[in-house]
């Protein structure tokens, strides 16, 4: 058997998420994954298991997730992506084709994964990348209209040193089954840009060891009400040391989330 990883790239806008809802492939897919493995159906003549690095919600994208597969047929790389490339949607591309050894597995040996969440600073989005652009004026944040505030990167910044770091992060999940709560931030970047069109958006990017249950929208709820001013850092702090849900910020939406990266050792 030969084992591939995948490098895959994503619109979910129209996707109920990467994960399949059956055990099976599925004639109508409706996920990532069921696109993926019913053109790899296609070109193998055999249904083909693929794991994901990871699950992606509802109308998340994905700039680089990856995933590894099993197969009795190896693999030429140029005619293989194309081939699996005109199977799929064209909201679903995959960019690299690569052999990995036996024992690789796409989540558990990843080191580090790293999203972004993007905000619009512009009452009135760039037309173009409306539908990328979390809107502050709309709920949960739900600014005043005709606001010229902007959030204070400053606050942000300090409460992202308080979230960056291993800790229980049971405040900012809705995940109830997991074993544990405790992840490890590693970083936490927050920048402004201008679009040529004169709209500016805000970046927020993590990179963590792993991510709970909606744990980058909320952290990035989080942040963005303390640059408001509808949190402070210090109820930051409490928030995070009371592992409680309700003491957390929103839940952003998912439109706006990107999975960005995933890291793995320089052996693999």
């Amino acid at each position: 058997m030969y084992h591939y990883m995948i490098t895959i790239s994503y619109d979910g806008s129209s996707w109920s998420g990467w994960q399949t809802q059956g055990r099976h492939v599925c004639l109508k897919p409706n996920t990532i994954q069921d696109n993926i493995e019913l053109a790899l159906a296609g070109i193998f003549g055999e249904p083909v298991r693929i794991c994901g690095s990871g699950r992606t919600d509802a109308g998340v994208h994905a700039l680089a997730q990856t995933a590894d597969f099993f197969c009795k047929k190896q693999i030429k790389s140029k005619n293989f992506l194309s081939e699996i490339n005109s199977a799929l949607p064209e909201t679903i591309r995959i960019t690299s084709v690569r052999e990995v050894p036996e024992k690789f597995h796409s989540r558990k040996s990843a080191v580090s994964k790293t999203y972004a969440y993007f905000v619009s600073l512009s009452e009135k989005p760039d037309v173009f990348l409306a539908k990328y652009l979390y809107n502050p004026y709309l709920p949960p944040v739900s600014l005043a209209e005709n606001s010229a505030e902007e959030p204070d990167i400053k606050k942000m910044l300090d409460a992202a040193k308080i979230l960056c770091g291993t800790h229980d992060f049971s405040a900012f999940t809705t995940d109830k089954t997991e074993k544990s709560h405790v992840r490890t931030v590693m970083d936490i970047s927050i920048d402004t840009k201008t679009l040529s069109s004169g709209c500016k958006y805000l970046k927020m990017q993590f990179t963590g060891n792993g991510f709970l249950y909606n744990m980058v929208r909320i952290l990035s709820g989080t942040l963005l009400e303390t640059g408001y001013g509808k949190l402070t850092p210090e109820q930051v702090s409490s928030a995070l040391k009371s592992r409680t849900r309700s003491n957390a910020g929103a839940t952003l939406p998912s439109n706006a989330l990107f999975l960005c990266s995933v890291e793995y050792p320089p052996y693999l």
